[in-house]
C-alpha cells in the first residue's frame, strides 16, 4: 500500500447537497422497518455500481430475525468472464482490525491481558521519541488510535523487513497530537496489538486469529495472508478509476507481502463475512461461539476517543457522536437515529465496509474491486439498507447523491498532477551527476539515487522512479510502482555541495546525506 493513499481520502470525497429525494426503488415516505426487498436491493446495487464504474461487488446482510443475504455482482476483472459470487475473495483490508481486536479481547477475558496492559511489558523494543509515551502506551491506546503519532507507511516500502528493523523505524514516527488527546488513525499501532497477541499466546498473529475466531465460526475460505491467496482463482482483481476510465491495477510487491498483517491482511468473501457479522450481532450473549464476555463487548463498543474521518458526515454519519472504541469506529446515523459499530478497509484497488446496528439487530458487509470509487458505492448501498431497517424517510443515495459524487470525483481526477508547476527556465544548480548518492531518513530508510542514461534514477525500498528536473534543485518523482506516491525531491545545496534533501509527497521529510563508503 502506498505512503499517501490512506492520508488523502478526502481527495476522493465530495460535498453533497443536504436535500433528500424519494428513492427510485421505493415509494414516497418512510417504510415500515425491516429488511430490504431483494429485487429492489439488486436494482440499487447495480445502479450504484454503474454510477462509479465499479467492476465487482460482494454483499452480505444478516439480522437477528434470520434474514440472510449473500450475493455477488459484476466481474472479478474487467475484460474477463469470471463473475463475482458469494464466495469470491476480496481484500477486507482494515476490517482486519476488529478481528485483531477480538483476539486481544479474548485474552482479556482469559486474564492474560488487560486493556491497560503496557505494550512495553510484552514488546520491550517498542520505543517512540517520547520516553514517557513509550513507557505508558497501553493496549487500549493502540486499539483506539489515540497514541498521537503519525503513521507514514514506512513498512510498505520494505514489506519484508524484520521486526527489529520495524521497531527501530517506528521509533522515528512524528508526534501530531499530545498523547491520548485525539484520534489519529494509525496502522502501525495495530502491528503492536498483533505482536502482543503473538507474545502472549506463543503463536503468530494469523494462527491465533485462525484458531480463536475463523475456525470456530467456520470461516474456512478466509485467508490471513495475501500471499496465500495468489493461487485462488475465485479472487477479485484490484482496479482503479483513472481519467480514461476504470482499469485493473498491475501487480505490485506492496500488495503481496504483509509487513504488518494484523492491521489489514485478511481476504474474505460475502459468505464468510456473513458468519462474522452474525457473530458480532450475538457477541456477549449466552451461548455465542466463540465466547466473549458481555462487559468485554461493551468496552470495545464504548467511545474511547472522539473524532473520526471527516467525510463520514457527508453520508449522514457522526452528527452527534463519532469516534473510535477498541478496534471499532462508533458513529451515529442520520441525526442520532441509531448508533452504528463499523469499520472500513482500503488497499490500492480494493474497498470494504462493515457496519452493524446492535440496537436494531442487523449487520452489513461489502467488498468491491473499484478502488476509491467503491467507497461511495458502499455508503450508498448500506445507507439505503439502513433506511429500510430503521423505517426512515428514504434518500436517493444511489441516484442523485452518487451522481454528484461522480461529478466531483471526475473533477478531482482531472486536476491530479504535481502541486508545483514545472519551471524549465531554472536548471539544476549543479551538474546532474553531483546529485547521485544515498540519503537517509530514520523512518523511511535509505533513498538511493544513481545516474542512468543521463537521468537520475531513485530507489526507495520496493519503489523506483526517474527524477525529472522541475526547477532549480527540485525534481519530480514519478514512481514506476502503481502504488507509489508521486512527490517532489528538493536538494539543499550550500557552497556547491549537497548537504541534505527534502522529500515531500504530502508531508515534507528531511533526509540526511549518507557518507560514501571508503
Amino acid at each position: 500500500m502506498n505512503l499517501t493513499t490512506r492520508l488523502s481520502l478526502s481527495l476522493f470525497t465530495s460535498l453533497f447537497a443536504s436535500a433528500c429525494a424519494v428513492s427510485p426503488a421505493g415509494s414516497p415516505g418512510a417504510k415500515a422497518p425491516g429488511p430490504p426487498n431483494p429485487t429492489e436491493l439488486d436494482a440499487v446495487v447495480r445502479q450504484a455500481m454503474a454510477a462509479m464504474d465499479v467492476p465487482g461487488l460482494a454483499l452480505a446482510i444478516v439480522d437477528r430475525d434470520g434474514f440472510v443475504l449473500t450475493k455477488g455482482y459484476g466481474v472479478r476483472r474487467l475484460g474477463s468472464p469470471g463473475q463475482v459470487d458469494a464466495d469470491t475473495l476480496f481484500d477486507i483490508a482494515s476490517i482486519t482490525k476488529p478481528f485483531t481486536a477480538t483476539a486481544a479481547a479474548m485474552l482479556v477475558d482469559e486474564g492474560r491481558l488487560r486493556w491497560d496492559t503496557k505494550v512495553q511489558d510484552h514488546l520491550p523494543n517498542f520505543k517512540l521519541g517520547d520516553e514517557y509515551v513509550s513507557g505508558e502506551f497501553q493496549l487500549a491506546d493502540a486499539l483506539s488510535h489515540r497514541g498521537g503519532f503519525f503513521d507514514n507507511y514506512f513498512y510498505d516500502l520494505r514489506p519484508t523487513m524484520d521486526r527489529p528493523e520495524f521497531y527501530e523505524r517506528l521509533g522515528h514516527s512524528l508526534s501530531v497530537h499530545p498523547f491520548r488527546t485525539a484520534f489519529h488513525y494509525n496502522n502501525a499501532v495495530f502491528a503492536l496489538v498483533g505482536d502482543v497477541v503473538a507474545a502472549v499466546t506463543g503463536e503468530s498473529w494469523d494462527i491465533a486469529v485462525d484458531e480463536r475466531i475463523l475456525a470456530p465460526l467456520g470461516m474456512d475460505a478466509t485467508v490471513t495472508r495475501r500471499a496465500d491467496a495468489l493461487h485462488i482463482e475465485n479472487r477479485a482483481v484490484p482496479h482503479h478509476l483513472q481519467r480514461d476510465g476504470m482499469a485493473p491495477l498491475p501487480p505490485s510487491p506492496t500488495r503481496i507481502a504483509d509487513a504488518i498483517p494484523s492491521t489489514g491482511a485478511i481476504l474474505s468473501s460475502a459468505s464468510d463475512m456473513a458468519k462474522w457479522c452474525r457473530f458480532q450481532l450475538r457477541a456477549g450473549t449466552p451461548g455465542s461461539t466463540p465466547a466473549i464476555a458481555p462487559e468485554t463487548v461493551q468496552a470495545m463498543r464504548r467511545l474511547h476517543v472522539s473524532g473520526t474521518f471527516g467525510w463520514f458526515s457527508k453520508w449522514g454519519y457522526g452528527r452527534q457522536r463519532a469516534g473510535y472504541g477498541l478496534g471499532w469506529m462508533l458513529l451515529d446515523y442520520r441525526d442520532d437515529a441509531d448508533q452504528h459499530v463499523a469499520h472500513g478497509g482500503a488497499t490500492p484497488g480494493m474497498q470494504a465496509w462493515m457496519v452493524l446496528s446492535p440496537k436494531h439487530g442487523y449487520a452489513i458487509a461489502m467488498m468491491s474491486n473499484g478502488g476509491w470509487a467503491g467507497d461511495s458505492v458502499h455508503f450508498a448501498i448500506a445507507n439505503w439498507i439502513h433506511d429500510h431497517y430503521l423505517g426512515l424517510e428514504p434518500v436517493d443515495w444511489a441516484g442523485d447523491r452518487l451522481a454528484a459524487h461522480r461529478a466531483e470525483f471526475d473533477s478531482r481526477l482531472a486536476k491530479e498532477g504535481p502541486k508545483r508547476a514545472q519551471d524549465p527556465t531554472r536548471p539544476p544548480s549543479l551538474p546532474i551527476a553531483q546529485y547521485v548518492g544515498t540519503f537517509d531518513h530514520g523512518m523511511y530508510g535509505p533513498m538511493v539515487i544513481t545516474l542512468q542514461d543521463g537521468a537520475l534514477a531513485v530507489r526507495m525500498g520496493v519503489l523506483a522512479a526517474t527524477a525529472v528536473p522541475w526547477g532549480g534543485d527540485t525534481f519530480h518523482l514519478d514512481w514506476d510502482n502503481p502504488d507509489g506516491p508521486n512527490g517532489m525531491m528538493t536538494f539543499d545545496v550550500s557552497e556547491g555541495r549537497i548537504i541534505g534533501m527534502t522529500y515531500d509527497e504530502g508531508t515534507p521529510f528531511s533526509f540526511t546525506v549518507r557518507a560514501a563508503p571508503r
